[in-house]
């Protein structure tokens, strides 16, 4: 007998049908933290099952998937989740941006894949900041409360060396699912995630890992914050004057903030609760 989950986020629902405790098991893994609003009709549904060790993914109709690898399958759902949730959102800002909670405000990062999100991300709940997403942020319309799509954290491979004295990832890989690309790892090995998962804005900051650059935290212009939170923006063609007028009111509202780094040693020098 088939068992239904539900996820909500930017005022749209998905809907994944399963018949087996593996795929159930999957989907806690990724979707535990994120709520469910029982008022959305979800207008998508994953139709998904496991035998003999072989995961079968459908969206509505379409087969996305049917292999053996629990962690590509993780990795194909969580991505095309989020564009299925960003296509339909009508209802507000939905950005490419980490984000973290400390004493009830949140401080998001948005950036494009590469950006560092994750790698900063990490570093900030090491320093006691709580977890609300590495990937996706929702801004209602004429609002400033950010709402994170709390998921595992994706970590490229290539970011591992970089990450080494923060987290033992062999010590953890039984909890890992990992492709050549990327491993997802559950957010409750770094600490605390925030819930519910939404907060009102503090700060926005876009972040730039980049080796051997020298650190700069630099204040931006009203006009460049607003441009700079345009090209995060995911979901514009949806948006009246595409998403224009709302990126400019909280350009008035939230000081933004440009950051470049090469090493964590460097984060150490500014406390970036108190921008």
């Amino acid at each position: 007998m088939s068992e239904q989950m539900c996820i909500s986020f930017g005022n749209n629902s998905l809907a994944f049908e399963y018949d087996t405790p593996q795929v159930k098991e999957l989907l806690y893994f990724l979707y535990q933290y994120i709520p469910t609003d029982l008022a959305i009709v979800p207008h998508v549904t994953y139709h998904m099952t496991c035998q003999n060790n072989e995961y079968t993914t459908y969206r509505d109709e379409e087969l996305l998937y049917q292999g053996n690898s629990k962690a590509q399958l993780c990795n194909m759902l969580l991505g095309d989740a989020l564009y299925q949730l960003a296509y339909e959102c009508h209802a507000g800002l939905f950005l490419h941006a980490g984000g973290v909670v400390k004493q009830g405000k949140s401080i998001i990062f948005p950036g494009s894949s590469g950006a560092g999100k994750t790698t900063l991300a990490i570093w900030l709940l090491r320093q006691g900041f709580d977890y609300l997403t590495d990937e996706a942020v929702f801004i209602p319309l004429d609002s400033s409360m950010a709402y994170g799509f709390t998921r595992p954290l994706n970590v490229k491979t290539h970011a591992k060396p970089v990450l080494s004295t923060l987290f033992d990832f062999e010590k953890h890989k039984a909890d890992i699912l990992s492709t050549s690309i990327s491993s997802l790892i559950p957010p409750s090995k770094f600490g605390q995630i925030y819930q519910p998962n939404f907060a009102p804005l503090k700060s926005i900051i876009f972040p730039k890992y980049q080796a051997k650059t020298e650190f700069r935290l630099k204040r931006l212009s009203k006009a460049k914050a607003g441009l700079r939170l345009l090209q995060t923006l995911i979901n514009a063609r949806n948006l009246p004057q595409h998403g224009f007028y709302q990126v400019t009111r909280l350009a008035d509202m939230v000081p933004m903030y440009e950051m470049r780094y090469a090493n964590f040693r460097q984060l150490e020098t500014v406390n970036l609760n108190e921008l």
